[in-house]
């Protein structure tokens, strides 16, 4: 059968969430079967099978993961809260992980939708996707890096994505110090967090920015280019000399400045 790889359409208020259809020729999931899938695990969801004598042949080896996909899954959609109720509501997330959980998802959010960006955006490369840091120092790279996720933790507070009370922007900037400087593609979503759990992280990314990832390319909704052009000429001097009142809404200059010198990045 051909299967749809995402296709969605959310309406929240005024917004129009739409999230890319890719179809594509699904392969019996046993060995080196290359037959059509004409069926899949009615368990788990994930494993493909061509015929009804495959899925048993299989089911030595699938029964050992089969439920281990399940549990992660149903976990991972933090607290038993279902993909559409994380996509619909805007602090679900919040609301229903604990500990330093909440903060990944967070920051995974942002790091999937740099490269959906890339990939389906016509090209819209932004911090750590951007092709000028290749020519920076480490500093420099790192401060590029930062000045993209400010814009996209301001416009999460200013959009209600980040709750009015209880966040602790301290713990999630120290989250993103082993974050941020890596690349996280739908790929590594899904080993982390759980089969079909793209979707719930790409729908919070379109409530922060307002838009989804193939908007119009490169160009910024007006709330997005005014916050940038904001941090941008606060930035000009460096992140250091930066006005201590750019960060009165994200959590104060101290915990920006920490995350700056600790930072972990691939171009060390």
């Amino acid at each position: 059968f051909l299967q749809q790889k995402q296709n969605t359409v959310i309406k929240e208020g005024m917004g129009v969430f739409i999230f890319s259809t890719v179809l594509e020729m699904v392969t019996c999931g046993v060995n080196n079967c290359t037959k059509e899938a004409e069926q899949r695990c009615s368990r788990c969801k994930n494993k493909n099978y061509c015929s009804k004598d495959c899925q048993v042949a299989d089911w030595k080896a699938h029964k050992k993961s089969c439920g281990k996909k399940q549990d992660q899954s149903q976990q991972h959609c933090q607290g038993g809260v279902s993909m559409f109720d994380l996509i619909r509501n805007k602090t679900a997330w919040f609301e229903s992980s604990e500990g330093d959980k909440k903060y990944e998802w967070l920051i995974d959010a942002y790091r999937l939708r740099l490269d959906d960006d890339y990939v389906w955006g016509g090209g819209n490369l932004h911090g750590l996707y951007d092709v000028q840091i290749q020519d920076l120092g480490t500093n420099a790279r790192k401060q590029h890096i930062i000045k993209d996720f400010m814009v996209f933790m301001k416009l999460a507070v200013q959009n209600g994505v980040i709750p009015a009370t209880g966040f602790n922007f301290e713990k999630c900037l120290r989250v993103g110090e082993e974050n941020l400087g890596f690349a996280f593609e739908k790929s590594d979503a899904t080993e982390k967090w759980g089969f079909g759990v793209g979707m719930p992280l790409r729908g919070m990314a379109e409530h922060v920015y307002g838009t989804s990832c193939q908007y119009s390319g490169d160009e910024m909704n007006e709330a997005e280019q005014k916050v940038t052009d904001c941090i941008e000429y606060a930035f000009r001097r460096g992140i250091k000399n930066a006005d201590a009142s750019l960060f009165n809404d994200i959590g104060g200059k101290n915990a920006w400045l920490k995350l700056y010198k600790d930072m972990a990045t691939r171009f060390h």
